[in-house]
Parts: structure tokens; C-alpha cells; sequence
């Protein structure tokens, strides 16, 4: 590829780049409009997840619009620069269809309507324009080659720096899961312990004996001692049993 056919290249794709988040807010917008009002009667839970996702969704809606904002002034300076460049272009029809691609970014299709003519003349003379464009600036396209290296070499650095802060990120967050896991695997295992060492053992006996308790109470505070003594799936608030403690 020609150092102009980098050159001009790198106007369309400023230009496919600002297409892209204007249709990526777009869809935020519209995604946020799907989020309906949380009703009262709804978990506090879900009520929360919607409103983070809602300031999420507005959060990157405005980071979007800055950023939007920012290449756009970055593409119209490109395009000033571009129609300088286009002063050292002298056929009329290298020109047109420089411009329609260029500056106006339509398709060669598109160009082909416009200008009222066919494809193959529009990739013809696009070719041969791309040719004249070199030579006119084959001055400034060498400098904007090497600055271009440059950049490149500087953004390959930070995507390396990038990468290691995403490695390092990744190691935290499968430590922070492995001591997750590991607190439930130990929370569980005193559970059992705990139910263990308490050994209560329920008995219905003879009326004579009997004492009330408050077997509620007694199924929230040990729910699987109290269905393996009971074996029911449904008890009663209140039944009349015996504990015993070993």
C-alpha cells in the first residue's frame, strides 16, 4: 500500500470510527428506553440492579458523546488538511471522485450515481487519481509515513501496557474468587459442625410428659435437624415437642 493510500485510507476509517459510536449510543438510548420504571412492589434487589444499569448505560452514553465530539473535530481538521492536499490534484475528475469518496466517504457505487457514471469508471479513475495525489505530495505523505511509524510504535507500546494491567487484573480477580470460594467452603463446613455438635433430637411423646416449644423458632434456627427428625416437608408453627441436648 502507497504512502496516499494509507493517507487517504486513514480518512475513512476516521471517519467508520465516528459512524461506529453514534450507532453504539443509539442503541444505549434505545436500550435505556427498555428499562422500564422499577414498581415498589418489585425487590430492592432488582430495583438496584436496574438503576446500575441505568447509570451505567448514561455514564458510557456521555463518555460516547465526548469522545464523539473529540474525533469529529480530529476528522474535520483531517478533511481540512485533505482538501489543501487537493490543490496539487489538476484533473477535474480526479478530483470528483476523490471528493466522493473522500470527503463526501461514499461508496464507489454511490459514486458512480452521483457523478452519472459506471463503476468501472469510477474504479479507473480512482486508481489513476490515487497516482496523481502521491505525486503532488509525495513530499508530505513521506513525513506523514514516518510519523504514522511513530505513532504506531507508541500505541503498540501502550497496548502492551495495556494488556499487562488486564493480566494483572485478571490474577486479582481469580484470587478474590478463590478466597470467595474458600470463606463458603469453610462457612459451610462450621454450619455442619455446628449442627453436629448440637445432636437435637425431637421426639413426639405421651401427653403426660409433654412441654410446649416454640417449633418455628426451633425450624429457622435448624432447619435440617428439625425436617430429619420430623420428617415432614410442612410443620406447624408451634408443635408440642421434646429437645434434648447430648
Amino acid at each position: 500500500m502507497t504512502g496516499a493510500e494509507k493517507y487517504l485510507r486513514s480518512l475513512v476509517d476516521q471517519n467508520e470510527y465516528i459512524t461506529n459510536m453514534i450507532r453504539r449510543k443509539e442503541e444505549l438510548i434505545e436500550r435505556s428506553k427498555t428499562i422500564k420504571t422499577v414498581d415498589t412492589s418489585i425487590e430492592r434487589v432488582q430495583t438496584s440492579h436496574n438503576t446500575d444499569r441505568i447509570c451505567d448505560i448514561t455514564t458510557e452514553i456521555a463518555a460516547l458523546e465526548q469522545e464523539i465530539e473529540e474525533e469529529d473535530a480530529k476528522l474535520w481538521k483531517s478533511i481540512y488538511e485533505f482538501k489543501q492536499l487537493m490543490n496539487n490534484v489538476h484533473d477535474i475528475a480526479y478530483i470528483r471522485v476523490l471528493n466522493q469518496i473522500y470527503f463526501l466517504f461514499h461508496t464507489p457505487e454511490r459514486a458512480a450515481q452521483e457523478l452519472k457514471r459506471s463503476r468501472a469508471w469510477i474504479y479507473t479513475k480512482h486508481e489513476e487519481a490515487v497516482k496523481a495525489f502521491e505525486q503532488g505530495n509525495e513530499e508530505f505523505l513521506n513525513r506523514w509515513v514516518i510519523e504514522q511509524m511513530n505513532n504506531s510504535e507508541q500505541i503498540e507500546q501502550l497496548m502492551n501496557r495495556l494488556y499487562e494491567i488486564q493480566q494483572k487484573k485478571q490474577q486479582v480477580e481469580d484470587e478474590e474468587s478463590e478466597i470467595k470460594a474458600t470463606l463458603l467452603e469453610t462457612m459451610k463446613k462450621e454450619q455442619i459442625e455446628k449442627l453436629e455438635n448440637v445432636k437435637i433430637k425431637i421426639n413426639y411423646i405421651d401427653k403426660s410428659y409433654r412441654r410446649t416449644v416454640n417449633g418455628k423458632l426451633l425450624r429457622e434456627l435448624y432447619p435440617d435437624a428439625f425436617r430429619e427428625c420430623t420428617n415432614r416437608s410442612e410443620v406447624q408453627p408451634h408443635l408440642r415437642v421434646q429437645m434434648v441436648s447430648a
